[in-house]
């Protein structure tokens, strides 16, 4: 597993080995009623906020779901710079999950190697300030990952993965009539800072940064009217699931393990195995012993639990 627990801030928790199948209850991700978006509908990872305020807890629906929880009622009790959360050793997805994409170092200094949602750029969408003054998620991965660890990503197959870490799909079109309102919360002012160092490395466009404030986030619900009020602006956004990515963290070493472990315990090769335990053991060439599932379109997103 990585060997830093802090990096510019923010927390970096393995949440404990995922080496067996989890099996999430059916509901996860079948439900309509839970976890409810405004999203981009072309990328899904853009959003616009939700239809109600509050938490909604993960439960079953995430491997250790309960420090999950935990976490993300941590997360908004005030602002703070946010946490990174995997799985190690993690090498088998949830079972109904897939591995959405891959990232580890590459083979010369400073080159990555990346597979799926992790070869799309996290600023599709913004301006191209946002990408000079904050830290992508794959950077702030690469910086926490060893070098001969990998991390893969697993989201519900069929919904689309998130470079920013959520598994998303669409549920239904945009109807003004029936979500007239969005939640969505701020920070305090003081609360966003500009730092000229990442970890004693000088930036000198300057960082965005989230201080530490007596100050808590700022819940507001709005008129989507008075946030979009062109009409082929809302015919833009779509109604969305979100659910958080199952991050894996894992070495060569882990998954052979975890296949020698696995070898002559299964007789049954017509089962249905959708949980891409399989695949995370058996595929070749798409990153160590990982495969990866093609065709994933992302855009940027907020950087937020879910």
């Amino acid at each position: 597993m990585p060997s830093l627990t802090e990096f510019f801030g923010y927390t970096v928790t393995n949440l404990g080995p995922l080496t067996t199948t989890y099996t999430p209850p059916p509901a996860c991700t079948t439900e309509t009623t839970d976890h409810v978006i405004f999203a981009n509908k072309t990328s899904l990872e853009f959003q616009f906020g939700a239809p109600t305020c509050g938490i909604q807890s993960v439960g079953k629906c995430f491997p250790s779901g309960a420090a999950y929880d935990d976490f993300l009622n941590n997360y908004w009790k005030s602002p703070k710079q946010g946490s990174q959360n995997y799985f190690s050793p993690g090498v088998v997805c949830p079972k109904g999950w897939t591995t959405a994409g891959t990232l580890a170092h590459g083979d010369k200094t400073g080159s990555a190697e990346r597979s799926g949602l992790f070869t799309k750029d996290p600023w599709e969408n913004y301006p191209s300030e946002y990408a000079k003054h904050q830290l992508a998620p794959d950077s702030i991965w690469l910086d926490i990952l060893d070098p001969s660890e990998t991390l893969a990503y697993c989201c519900p197959s069929g919904w689309t993965g998130g470079i920013w870490g959520g598994c998303f799909t669409s549920i239904e079109s945009f109807d003004l009539s029936k979500y007239p309102t969005r939640c969505i919360r701020v920070y305090p002012d003081e609360a966003v800072v500009t730092v000229n160092t990442v970890e004693g490395t000088r930036v000198s466009e300057g960082i965005m940064s989230i201080a530490t404030v007596t100050n808590k986030y700022t819940q507001l619900t709005q008129a989507l009217t008075s946030i979009e009020p062109e009409a082929s602006e809302l015919k833009e956004i779509a109604v969305a699931r979100v659910l958080p990515a199952v991050p894996l963290v894992y070495r060569d070493s882990d998954v052979k393990a975890a296949k020698d472990g696995d070898d002559g315990k299964d007789d049954d090769k017509d089962g249905d195995d959708s949980n891409g335990a399989s695949k995370l053991l058996a595929a070749q060439g798409l990153g160590p012993l990982v495969a990866v599932v093609a065709g994933l379109l992302t855009g940027a997103g907020l950087l937020m639990p879910w």
